[in-house]
């Protein structure tokens, strides 16, 4: 992933809009986003080798972006699809 690559383009391509309208209408989401985001750039700056991590660090915030990403992809489910 580049620096500049949004990371809900590439994990949720066609629910971009509905996700950004999710942020604006819930704060818990805005944050839950937020907080994905934040922790896609750090993975992404140790991809990169612009930050050091133990491996078990590592392990810890690719499983919470995981977790994250899920979370996001319940709310888009239980906001039904796409219009």
């Amino acid at each position: 992933m580049t620096a500049s690559e949004n990371p809900l383009k590439r994990d949720f391509p066609g629910d971009v809009h509905r996700v950004e309208a999710a942020r604006r209408a819930d704060p818990h989401f805005e944050k839950i986003v937020a907080r994905y985001e934040e922790v896609d750039r750090e993975i992404a700056r140790i991809d990169a080798r612009q930050e050091l991590r133990t491996d078990d660090e590592e392990k810890v915030l690719r499983e919470h972006r995981v977790a994250l990403r899920d979370a996001i992809a319940q709310r888009l489910r239980e906001d039904g699809p796409a219009p």
